[in-house]
């Protein structure tokens, strides 16, 4: 193996490990809500781990399906201005015909 493929087989290790550490932030960061809000409506420590898991799969999926649902209403507004902007032109265009 070359110091070229050595160089970019760690390069690889490295993104990969930071993948890892970014996911493990994310997940810890629901962890948190979830016993905040259990916390909040169970009683601190009435609830057990798999109570905890199950809420922060939940609060992840609530906010998976929010932003999908934001992507799609960014594209029926994108899709609605390409429209009107049509619409608009062809109007100023009969306008123009018709004058």
């Amino acid at each position: 193996m070359g110091l070229l493929d050595t160089y970019n087989s760690m390069l690889k290790q490295a993104e990969e490990q930071q993948v890892d550490v970014d996911r493990n932030e994310v997940i810890n960061e629901y962890l948190g809500l979830a016993k905040t809000a259990l916390d909040r409506t169970v009683g601190e420590g009435k609830y057990d781990t798999d109570l905890l898991s199950k809420t922060a799969v939940a609060l992840i999926e609530n906010d998976v399906e929010d932003e999908e649902q934001m992507s799609k209403v960014a594209e029926y507004i994108e899709a609605g201005q390409i429209m009107g902007a049509h619409a608009w032109e062809t109007f100023k265009a009969l306008a123009e015909a018709n004058k």
